[in-house]
């Protein structure tokens, strides 16, 4: 029987070893970009929906000003558009807002109880600077005939 000398075979195993060593490399290297790519791709998508949620909450406060400033025959008329359908309103907003321009309120419906108008309102804000957006139900309560209650001036509060 004739057998191969060692020495012959010891090339080929350093071979294999450096293969299955670059093999596991490769691996562990792309387990690591995917990793990081997924971690950013979190991270940017929690950024973009809290700049969606807070261009919701502002045209919640925007949509609670144009009700508290409706007079009493205002209001039946938006209520009388209401009857028709919902009533989509789209805010016009200043140029820096510009990136919000596809978003909107809409009036879905009301119920009056005790003189008290209580107001359906469906926000999409719509974020195309960060590609996201938000959506809020929201129900106000407007009471007509009253004055607007004023925010306080906190340009003279010192902290």
């Amino acid at each position: 029987m004739l057998l191969k000398p060692l020495k012959k075979q010891h090339g080929i195993a350093t071979v294999l070893i450096v293969l299955l060593v670059g093999v596991a490399l490769s691996a562990s290297t792309l387990g690591v970009i995917y990793t990081v790519k997924t971690t950013q791709n979190k991270q940017v998508t929690s950024h973009a929906k809290t700049n969606a949620q807070s261009a919701a909450w502002a045209l919640a406060e925007a949509a609670r000003s144009y009700l508290d400033a409706l007079s009493p025959e205002e209001l039946n008329l938006l209520m009388l558009k209401i009857d028709d359908g919902p009533v989509e309103i789209s805010p016009t907003l200043v140029a820096d807002l510009g990136y919000l321009s596809n978003s909107t309120i809409t009036f879905s419906s009301y119920l009056v109880i005790d003189s008290k108008h209580q107001f359906a309102i469906t926000i999409k804000a719509v974020d195309t600077r960060s590609v996201s957006a938000s959506s809020l139900n929201l129900v106000f309560e407007v009471t007509p005939g009253t004055v607007a209650r004023e925010c306080p001036d906190l340009s003279l509060i010192h902290i």
